[in-house]
């Protein structure tokens, strides 16, 4: 029955943490490049204000409507994100 948990208690926290470390699996360059392409089409243009809009909006419904505070918080921050991340790229 508890054949399972000695499977997970088996595997290395090192073969995990390698697995969320991207710079194993692909090069600088390559996760650089990675991210000034994110930062490049996400916050840039009318998709960062679609989606700083549709965050706010969502915001709204879950805070005040929904009353699911920590929620509203997370959309509301996102905004934010959406709303100034361009800039941060510039500082």
């Amino acid at each position: 029955m508890w054949n399972w948990w000695r499977k997970i208690q088996a595997v290395d926290l090192s073969e995990w943490l390698r697995w969320f470390d991207p710079l194993t699996y692909m090069s600088a360059e390559e996760y650089a490049a990675l991210w000034r392409w994110i930062f490049e089409n996400l916050f840039l243009g009318d998709l960062a204000r679609v989606s700083a809009v549709a965050c706010l909006c969502l915001a709204l419904w879950y805070g005040a409507i929904k009353q699911r505070w920590g929620l509203g918080l997370i959309f509301y921050l996102l905004t934010h994100v959406f709303a100034y991340g361009n800039i941060v790229r510039h500082l």
